[in-house]
């Protein structure tokens, strides 16, 4: 035998150029396709990956992820040898493709032995040369189970030839194994479906039993079974979380809107590669293949050349390839083109299955093709192979086939052949490492938090991931708050809390650190190098900002250049922000920082009706000082609510828990409006099903709906109907973009009816297009109306009485695809007023109180405390403009009162008010010298020359005016003097000004420094004179001279020095007096400053309503019960930590003097359980807002062993998959050693016929016509009606039908093109062109079912046998 031979180089060349493929992309660079820890750290995350509990980055959840046990095995063979994580991932994948290569080539020649070697070889080349596998397959949990398809099926195969074999069987469940069952095993398990062509395609041409295929198919399922079990039983334990996880993830109308029959057959339509964000497309690397009209018909000859081979396959490959490209083509397809519409019966059926929470998994179904891909290589070998001699005979024809099948090749492979292969690059900077190296050796306790939060992972210096980097670096625990719910309800909305009160800039004080510790997290490590901008995220600056103020934390350690990878070149100029200056790392300890897993006293525990969101709010009120056991309140039953009363420092009522959807995909602005208690969240942060545990709106005087509010994309909840019924203008109801705005239309609902003569409406001016014509109907009356740009207009209704009013939106003008909005529609004086009715559970629990556990209530501190919902620090996204709200209290309480307070109005006026200067006389200005109020308006009309006004902000413009009763004005005076200043500075002073009276000018004047006297022309009277600055002399960027003296004929009382109270809200119809507790007010646009109230406030038990004043603006208030904690003194917990694994952790409290709780500082979940020296603790409670945790009642020293219970199992899994894994080893090795493996059987070989007797021609015609119909839509339905015509009404050779199948898949990309074009898409991503038009996936249903029918009538007539 020749060791050289002209084919043996061919393979020696390809498995080379394989290897500098694979290799030289990307070469100096680590790429990942699945988590980074995976390439990195293979080896120690073995471990946590073999647990059903995982710790870290999210808080603790169950672990559906054991099924990467075997590529962490592989992998950490390839790091132990020395390989960088990068050549770790080139070298895996240059075997995982050579595996799937080899594969390919044996599976061809067994499917179609008429292709020979070279055909193989062939087979090898195409298998990975195409688009499926580059795109698809740039992820591991895709290309492993791809690679390994082929040689499954060749098991399969010879299992099925040879029906007595247990070898066979092992090694089908040997070959799923290899698989891995990461990410549950969807792909895997989608790739069984290869089964049935294969038993078809076997009974077909080699004949088979039916029997002996079932029990080939159930001693493999056998194996596959009992070789999977070790992530079955993790994975079942995981349900919850996997189905919460995908509900909060992408929708089955995104994954299916791009997965047309059309670009399924092209091997794509895997929704991420159509996306794309204000940075690019999502997958940069591949979107060449739906961008490029050229790379789009090249790659439209891959579903041709595949089908086409149906016309000359044999028996075997004709039956495998047409059930595999159907079969899979059609679940691929899924619910295109959405879950409302899908374009046929199948794919409604589809989409009712997929909603099964244990099914959801399986919603991305373009994941099975590998099977398309594997019988689309076999199909265009076929066809090379037999078109191939017959063209090259032709020497003319050579150069062209040689140009066409080059250029071929290299659109199906482009990105491969332009170092584009790879999708997902993380070469981590070493200040990272950096950071790591220096959490983990710190000696502060716990975990490490990790802020901001994020969407999904990304960083300036990589690119969008689904995983982050921090469990490849840390060895310590991390927390990460993601808005995917990784955890358990009540861990993703304490995280949720967190992160959303740092993002939205409105918490302050000690919040990130009193939630760390509980968290159990000894420090905090801020990212300023990630990406914020695309998904409503706090800028780096901001979040400096909030945590470098916050008391609790204390900065340990900067990490990499100040200014490398955290400027956005997205935004605004980030020099201004000073984030050229911000380390991309920091790294802050936590004061007072606690173990995760730890014991605490029930001593002082805090009782809250609320949820996470309250815990921000507790620690403003420093409840949360010495950090108490914290409880919710709907968590106890009335017997542990009454056993609560012995130890509670106090109890609190909230307004949060409230009743919210979800915004996916947002940072801040992160929840939709709050809901009426008969209102469907849907996906919601908020705790619980019972709606009295929950903060839900309350609309009187007007209720509103809307037929939409918010975007196509995401709800915004600043812009809900009630907003266009507040007597607001700068606020609205906003709707409409994409061109949605007509139809829509707005409901009143007022509480009693009343005449309406005029309604006025406003639109909110937001941008090109606008609201052009709509109409108002009440009381069987209408008027249409057109809308201007600004201003009013008014539709008239003839005095009608009605109750009700609806507005709709007949039309809109102008070009784009912004937001509508309507801003104010009057109603005759009424408003809608929305508040929100705080948690009834603590009425609900006093009410079921014994009169001994009521008398114990009554002596426990009640609080209450309210929070606005902001947002952000900009007022122009408030969900709520005033803090309104409905307080059921059980008891009667006396309370201190405070306040976060803004001004609504002028804020010059209202410090005025505040010193006692009487309300006849106002004064104020555009704007004071740094909002120092010693520079405000009035001093400078307040008759004392050592005080004045000192304009703010640009001088050239500013003005001063005063306000009284009318009067006469003949002339004023205005004393200027400049400003005195340090050497380096500099200063201007105003050179004229302009004079106006009530509005009208009636002078203007040039001025300088000292006094200037200006005479009017003539005497006039007026109440408001204003003086506007129009120019100045000097630096403009200088200090400013001040007016010490304005005077108009008015001046300012003196203040009466007294503390003067103002109501500043609304409590049960009276005002809620309070006074500034600090010498500063805030303006509306300024976060509150605090405001304490002038006297205790009493309230009897039942209901009572806070309503907003509308000259000011309460960002929080808090009702602080008048009694005292009862204070406790007790030893100390002395407690040592012994083991604390993943699954296990074990806790040794020394000393306790009391009833103390354990918090295990892991998300709740309850399959958790605990003992005490032996003694089960019974079920795990939630403590602390999110954790599982007991409580010890004898308050006896013990060790607290505490265990994830699914472990058990989850170790008897893994020990029974260990027992199967070598029983299948030996079953292979006993047939290899005895030579049976191969063997044939002896005896007759089985039925080869796939019609059933009673199948007639016309009743395979009409079930094709019918399932044609039923599978692929109308696009289905034509092709199989056109095939039964032309084969009952003019037979035509079925070859015939075969090349026109083929052809009008070809064509299908072409209407895709076509249809591009019309929308002006060529060349743009868009997921939208896709589904625009359903015509392209109808002609590519026709192809396929012609084509179909054509290889299904020549099998019929079985002159082609292997």
């Amino acid at each position: 035998m020749r060791l050289f031979t002209h084919y043996r180089f061919v393979v020696g060349s390809a498995i080379l150029a394989l290897a500098l493929v694979i290799g030289l992309n990307g070469w100096g660079t680590f790429y990942t396709d699945i988590k980074p820890e995976v390439y990195v750290r293979p080896w120690q995350m073995l471990g946590q990956y073999l647990s059903s509990w995982t710790s870290s980055p999210y808080l603790g959840s169950p672990n559906f992820n054991v099924g990467l046990a075997p590529v962490l095995l592989v992998l950490s063979a390839l790091r132990g040898i020395g390989l960088s994580p990068e050549m770790t991932f080139k070298v895996f994948h240059f075997v995982l493709w050579l595996v799937a290569a080899w594969g390919a080539a044996r599976l061809t020649r067994t499917i179609a032995p008429q292709v020979g070697r070279w055909g193989g070889l062939l087979a090898a080349v195409l298998l990975l040369a195409n688009p499926y596998t580059i795109s698809a397959g740039a992820t591991l949990a895709i290309a492993l189970p791809m690679a390994l398809l082929p040689w499954q099926l060749l098991c399969l195969i010879h299992g099925l030839r040879r029906p007595a074999s247990w070898a066979w069987p092992a090694l089908f469940g040997l070959t799923f194994f290899a698989m891995s069952g990461m990410n549950v095993a969807v792909v895997p398990l989608l790739q069984l479906l290869a089964v049935i062509p294969v038993v078809l395609a076997i009974r077909a041409s080699d004949g088979l039993r039916w029997l002996d295929a079932l029990l080939v198919l159930a001693k493999s399922a056998l194996f596959v079974v009992v070789l999977s079990l070790y992530w079955l039983v993790p994975a079942f334990a995981a349900l919850t979380t996997g189905a919460q996880i995908v509900e909060g993830s992408e929708s089955l109308t995104g994954i299916a809107k791009v997965s047309s029959l059309t670009e399924v057959l092209r091997g794509l339509g895997l929704w991420p590669l159509y996306g794309s964000s204000s940075t690019g497309p999502w997958v940069p690397e591949h979107a060449v293949y739906v961008v490029s009209p050229l790379i789009m018909l090249l790659t439209a000859a891959w579903p041709a050349l595949g089908l086409i081979a149906l016309a000359w396959a044999r028996t075997r490959a004709r039956v495998f390839v047409s059930v595999a490209v159907f079969g899979a083509a059609i679940v691929m397809v899924g619910v295109f083109p959405s879950e409302d519409g899908p374009a046929s019966p199948f794919g409604r059926l589809l989409g009712e299955i997929l909603q099964i929470p244990a099914l959801s998994a399986f919603r991305t179904t373009n994941k099975i093709g590998a099977v398309l891909a594997v019988a689309m290589t076999i199909g265009i070998v076929i066809t090379v192979m037999h078109l191939g001699p017959r063209v090259w005979r032709w020497h003319p024809a050579r150069t062209v086939v040689v140009v066409v099948a080059a250029s071929i090749f290299a659109a199906w492979s482009l990105p491969a052949l332009a170092g584009r292969l790879y999708i997902s690059p993380i070469d981590i900077p070493d200040y990272w490492s950096e950071a790591a190296a220096s959490v983990d050796e710190s000696s502060q306790p716990g975990s490490v938090l990790v802020l901001p939060g994020q969407v999904r992972p990304f960083y300036r210096w990589t690119e969008e991931r689904p995983d982050d980097v921090v469990n490849a670096l840390f060895d310590r625990r991390a927390v990460v708050p993601e808005t995917t719910p990784n955890a358990s309800p009540p861990g993703v909305n304490f995280l949720a809390a967190l992160d959303g009160s740092v993002q939205s800039g409105t918490s302050t004080g000690a919040a990130v650190s009193t939630m760390a510790r509980y968290l159990g997290a000894g420090q905090v490590l801020l990212r300023n190098d990630v990406v914020w901008e695309n998904t409503g995220g706090a800028r780096p600056a901001e979040m400096n900002r909030l945590i470098a103020n916050d008391p609790g934390l204390f900065g340990r350690q900067n990490f990499g250049v100040p200014g490398e990878n955290t400027l956005s070149p997205a935004m605004e100029d980030p020099f201004f922000h000073g984030e050229n200056l911000l380390p991309p790392v920091q790294v802050y300890d936590v004061g007072g920082a606690r173990e995760s897993l730890r014991a605490v006293p029930l001593d002082g525990q805090v009782i809250v009706a609320g949820d996470g969101f309250a815990f921000p709010a507790l620690a403003e009120a420093r409840l949360l000082d010495s950090s108490p056991l914290v409880r919710y309140a709907q968590d106890l039953s009335t017997d542990e609510f009454s056993s609560a009363l012995d130890t509670a420092g106090r109890m609190v009522l909230t307004d949060t828990n409230a009743r919210r959807s979800v915004i996916a995909n947002r940072l801040t602005v992160g929840q939709g409006p709050l809901l009426r208690e008969d209102q469907d969240p849907g996906a919601t942060r908020t705790l619980g099903t019972d709606t009295d545990d929950q903060t839900v709106r309350v609309d009187s005087v007007v209720k509103v709906t809307t037929s939409r509010s918010g975007g196509t994309f995401f709800d915004l909840p600043y812009g809900t109907g009630d907003f266009a019924v507040d007597g607001d203008l700068t606020t609205g109801w906003r709707f409409g973009d994409f061109g949605t705005a007509a139809g829509q239309r707005l409901v009143a609902t007022l509480d009693e009816p009343v005449e309406l003569d005029e309604v006025p409406i406003a639109q909110l001016p937001i941008g090109d297009v606008q609201i052009d014509e709509v109409t108002v109907s009440a009381g069987g009356r209408s008027d249409t109306i057109t809308l201007p740009e600004t201003g009013l207009a008014t539709a008239r209704l003839g005095g009608v009485e009605a109750d009700e009013v609806t507005v709709t939106i007949d039309s809109t003008r102008g070009e784009g695809f912004n937001f509508v909005g309507i801003a104010e529609i009057g109603l005759d004086g009424r408003k809608a007023h929305v508040a929100g009715r705080t948690p009834l559970t603590l009425s609900n629990t006093y009410d079921e109180l014994d009169s001994s556990d009521r008398l114990r209530f009554s002596r426990t501190p009640l609080d209450v405390l309210l929070t606005r919902v902001q947002n952000t620090p900009s007022t122009s996204d408030d969900s709520e403009r005033a803090l309104n709200r409905v307080v059921t209290l059980p008891d009667r309480r006396a309370f201190e009162t405070s306040a976060q307070v803004r001004v609504s109005g002028p804020v010059e006026v209202m410090y005025d008010r505040v010193e006692g200067r009487g309300k006849d006389v106002e004064a104020e200005s555009s704007g004071f010298y740094f909002d120092n109020p010693a520079n405000r308006a009035s001093r400078a009309a307040d008759g004392d020359a050592d005080t004045g006004w000192v304009p703010g902000g640009t001088t050239r413009g500013a003005w001063w005016e005063i306000r009284g009763e009318p009067r006469r004005i003949d002339q004023m005076r205005l004393v200027q003097e400049a400003a005195e200043i340090a050497d380096e500075q500099t200063r201007h002073h105003a050179t004229r000004v302009t004079v106006s009276v009530d509005g009208v000018d009636v002078a203007e004047s040039e001025i300088g420094l000292g006094e200037t006297t200006i005479d009017l022309d003539r005497p006039v009277r007026g109440s408001a004179v204003r003086v506007t600055i129009d120019g100045i002399e000097g630096d403009p960027n200088g200090v400013p001279a001040t007016f010490t003296t304005i005077d108009t004929g008015l001046e300012v009382p003196e203040a009466d020095g007294g503390d003067h109270c103002l109501p500043v809200a609304v409590l049960d119809g009276e005002g809620l007096l309070m006074r500034p507790q600090t010498s500063l007010l805030a303006r509306s646009d300024q976060q509150g400053t605090r405001w304490v109230g002038c006297e205790p406030t009493r309230l009897e038990a039942g209901e009572h309503t806070i309503d907003g004043n509308p000259a000011f603006v309460l960002d929080s208030l808090e009702l602080s019960d008048t009694r005292e904690s009862l204070e406790r003194f007790g030893s100390p917990i002395i407690s040592e930590i012994t083991r604390e694994g993943d699954a296990r952790m074990t806790l040794d409290v020394e000393v306790a003097d009391g009833p103390y709780a354990v918090v295990t500082g892991q998300s709740h979940n309850p399959n958790w359980s605990a003992t005490a020296d032996g003694k089960d603790l019974g079920a795990p409670v939630i403590l602390d807002g999110f954790s599982s945790g007991w409580i010890v009642e004898d308050g006896a020293a013990a060790t607290i062993d505490i265990r994830y219970t699914p472990q058990l199992w989850s170790n008897i899994a893994l020990g029974a998959s260990g027992l199967g894994l070598l029983a299948a080893l030996a079953l292979v090795v006993t047939a290899l050693v005895r030579r049976r493996l191969f063997a044939l059987p002896d005896g007759v070989a089985g039925p080869t016929g796939l019609r059933p007797r009673w199948a007639t021609a016309r009743v395979l015609t009409a079930v094709g016509v019918v399932g044609a119909g039923l599978l692929l839509g109308w696009g289905g339905l034509a092709g199989a009606l056109v095939a039964a015509v032309l084969t009952w009404v003019r037979p035509v050779d079925p070859r015939r039908l075969v090349y026109a199948g083929s052809a009008l898949t070809f064509l299908s990309v072409v209407a895709l093109l076509v249809v591009q074009v019309r929308r002006d898409g060529i060349g743009e991503l868009s997921a939208d062109v896709i589904s625009a038009s359903l015509v392209p996936h109808h002609v590519a249903a026709a192809g396929l079912v012609l084509a179909i029918a054509g290889s299904l009538i020549l099998l019929a007539r079985r002159s082609d046998d292997d």
